[in-house]
């Protein structure tokens, strides 16, 4: 199956071990690009989260990177410690490219690691930076899509810090830019950024203007800071900080709301003030809530539209059924019908979800099943799985369990549209079944491939208009 983002290769053998699992007594282990990371388990299993902890110039073992491990693993954290200065003397830019993208690197290898430690649910995410890792941290951060990761903590962040090497942009914009008057590039913060960054910076840095430090944290949405008293750059001496530190770790990752009955699936809420008709169901591709189906939603959002987004990334990240699927679905079908009072449904599936909604369509109860005006497969490729498989990144073509999508695009009564690119045409589910074999299936091809080049805002309001003339006509 064709994905969303390729993983770059992790070769097992520079794990020692086999590319499907992780012996539990290991405690180091190596990835290709970020090199040797330190795995600290809690003992609370399965982990209450999972962080990134990205070391300063003082290397993994120095003293506040230590003891930042330590308090997080104590908390029931699965730590994940990285050598950062190490990290900032390799890094290179991919093939064909002339800047840095951290970000992939950290999303990327947090998934392969979840996978292979045998987690039984996803955990998004956070990074916590020491020093020079602090501006890793948010570089990463910035160069992702919003909410990939599930928050930034920062000790020490030098607002000064110049990369040799320029950093490429992200989906949340311009990264970095040249040193005014210095060689190098420095991060370049704007209100594009939306990042749940808490930076705890020394009040007795001598090296750090607390006027300039806090002009730049307040440029960040969803951006504090935090000046603790008595500390210096290099966060010495960690029992006067770490009280400090577990508060800003419980701000930042808060108390996560679910909706009553819900709380047990991945769903991302947005709603609107306005009154009407029609909501919206995403389903997203593998990669989770990321650009493609983020930006549909908050089009719709911006169009009075309703969206829930269901993280397929989170929700397959253990084996499903087709009925189960379904049974999920239906349960947030129909309480947000209730709870937001709408009775036109969009459900749309990019790739990974695209691939499962035809089996979704086909099980939906008929009470639930009546309310979707349309169904919108965005990308699917030819076979759907129901668990979500880490090799899928890098090719490694369909497995075993994976189910031939045409059988069900076939029995098919909703109204359907089956949307792929001119790239994908020979790989899409799209190209199966002519539309004369099912009235209910609309097929569009539109330039580029996996990802429509990119313009999601134009395609989510062509995906409206669609939606709405087939629910006029019935």
């Amino acid at each position: 199956m064709k994905r969303l983002q390729v993983l770059r290769c992790f070769a097992p053998l520079a794990f020692g071990l086999s590319a499907c699992a992780i012996s539990s007594a290991q405690e180091t282990l190596t990835l290709d690009r970020l090199g040797v990371i330190t795995i600290l388990r809690p003992a609370q299993q399965p982990p209450a989260a999972v962080s990134w902890l990205i070391s300063g110039r003082s290397g993994p073992g120095g003293g506040a990177e230590q003891a930042v491990a330590r308090q997080l693993q104590a908390t029931g954290v699965l730590v994940l410690l990285v050598d950062g200065e190490r990290y900032l003397d390799t890094v290179t830019p991919d093939e064909g490219s002339d800047c840095l993208f951290f970000g992939w690197d950290f999303e990327s290898g947090a998934q392969k690691l979840e996978r292979l430690l045998e987690l039984h649910e996803f955990r998004q995410p956070s990074l916590v930076g020491v020093g020079d890792g602090a501006t890793i941290a948010l570089a990463a951060a910035a160069q992702s899509t919003i909410n990939t990761f599930r928050g930034v903590l920062t000790l020490g962040f030098d607002p000064q810090w110049r990369s040799r090497q320029p950093l490429c942009a992200g989906d949340q914009g311009e990264v970095a830019r040249k040193a005014p008057s210095k060689s190098g590039w420095t991060l370049a913060p704007s209100a594009d950024w939306r990042i749940n960054w808490i930076a705890l910076n020394g009040a007795a840095d001598p090296y750090t203007d607390p006027a300039t430090l806090r002009t730049y944290v307040e440029s960040v949405d969803g951006a504090r800071l935090q000046q603790v008293p008595g500390i210096g750059h290099g966060f010495d001496n960690p029992p006067r900080w770490q009280a400090v530190f577990a508060s800003a770790w419980r701000d930042l990752l808060g108390t996560q709301s679910h909706a009553e009955g819900l709380a047990d699936l991945p769903l991302i809420e947005l709603p609107v003030e306005q009154n009407g008709d029609w909501l919206a169901v995403i389903l997203t591709g593998d990669g989770g809530w990321a650009a493609l189906d983020r930006e549909i939603g908050e089009t719709l959002q911006s169009q009075g539209i309703p969206a829930v987004g269901f993280n397929a990334l989170k929700y397959f990240w253990q084996a499903r059924t087709p009925e189960q699927t379904a049974a999920d679905i239906s349960r947030v079908l129909a309480h947000y019908r209730a709870t937001w009072q709408r009775s036109h449904i969009l459900l749309i599936g990019y790739s990974f979800g695209a691939e499962v909604l035809p089996f979704v369509l086909n099980r939906l109860p008929p009470e639930e099943r009546a309310h979707v005006a349309l169904g919108v497969l965005l990308a699917p490729s030819r076979e759907a799985s129901f668990e979500f498989h880490a090799l899928d990144w890098i090719g490694a073509g369909a497995s075993a369990t994976d189910l031939p999508v045409a059988p069900e695009l076939e029995r098919l009564r909703v109204p359907t549209l089956c949307v792929y690119g001119s790239d994908e045409a020979e790989d899409s589910a799209c190209t199966d079944l002519p539309e004369t074999k099912n009235d209910a299936l609309i097929t569009w091809k539109l330039d580029g491939g996996h990802h429509f080049d990119g313009d999601y805002q134009a395609l989510a309001k062509r995906l409206l208009e669609t939606a709405q003339a087939v629910s006029a006509r019935k």
